[in-house]
């Protein structure tokens, strides 16, 4: 069981656990109550390149040599030649289809300066996976928004982790897609900007933060995302003014490992998708 300073927030809701799309007995009753809640990291968790659990089909991803220019985007966009799949940890398929738009980056801008420019060959089977989920210009594509986007980001570490990034790099870069990147209601797709009204001078110092608890404590995604939680409710308590703008104490987190055991604790420091077969 989980003993963290989250037991303490106002909504009982933000304590409810949602196991890849699935309630687990809390009585939430809003679309804003299911986007608040939060994807559980898996025993099955993809945690090495080529893992016979977690895997990608048709890659490396190709692209077409026709570069797509976006208003307000820095680098160019290009479409996907072929469709590029990936089968995670429960067996469950994301795809790309053909023509999805992706710049190779799936980097928050604000968040360039601490993450550093993704332009690694390793990021871009991931990038285009989740362009195609939540990405700018894909917005008519046919598995756009259609998963949670607590999981997109999800599969976004995934992705990383099997396309070769090591794993302090892979959580980092989830962890500036958690504090900037894209979120939307789960049943209507609508954009959920709550996260974006956030100061970006907060953001960035979670960011540091983070980077830091990653360095010293070389977490389980579980852990690593109990703590992202955790920051992005000291922002908002801040922001609410409920507290002076002082540092929080950092959480206490405790994880039960796959027999139930209770692992030791970590102080912080500072679409469609369906079965299929093997490869």
């Amino acid at each position: 069981m989980w003993h963290t300073v989250f037991e303490r927030r106002a909504k009982p809701v933000l304590a409810c656990l949602v196991s890849l799309g699935v309630l687990a007995g809390c009585n939430i009753k809003t679309e804003a109550d299911l986007a608040a809640a939060r994807v559980p990291g898996d025993v099955r968790e993809c945690d090495a390149p080529s893992q016979s659990a977690c895997f990608f089909r048709n890659s490396p991803v190709k692209l077409v040599p026709e570069p797509v220019r976006i208003e307000g985007r820095r680098l160019a966009f290009f479409p996907i030649a072929t469709e590029l799949a990936f089968v995670d940890g429960r067996n469950r398929q994301w795809v790309a289809p053909a023509r999805t738009l992706t710049d190779g980056a799936s980097i928050p801008l604000i968040f360039v300066p601490i993450v550093g420019e993704p332009t690694d060959p390793a990021f871009v089977n991931a990038a285009a996976v989740h362009d195609a989920y939540c990405g700018i210009g894909n917005e008519a594509g046919p598995v756009y928004r259609s998963a949670p986007w607590q999981e997109v980001h999800r599969v976004f570490y995934d992705t990383l982790i099997v396309g070769g990034t090591p794993k302090h790099k892979a959580q980092l870069m989830y962890a500036a897609v958690y504090l900037g990147g894209p979120r939307w209601y789960p049943q209507s797709r609508r954009e959920d900007v709550g996260l974006d009204l956030l100061p970006v001078p907060l953001r960035r110092a979670a960011l540091v933060d983070t980077r830091t608890f990653i360095e010293t404590t070389s977490p389980s995604f579980r852990q690593l995302m109990r703590y992202l939680e955790w920051k992005e409710w000291e922002i908002r308590k801040i922001v609410a003014g409920k507290d002076t703008p002082q540092p929080l104490p950092p959480p206490v987190i405790e994880e039960s490992n796959e027999d139930g055991d209770l692992a030791p604790p970590i102080t912080g420091g500072g679409g469609s998708a369906g079965a299929v077969q093997g490869p």
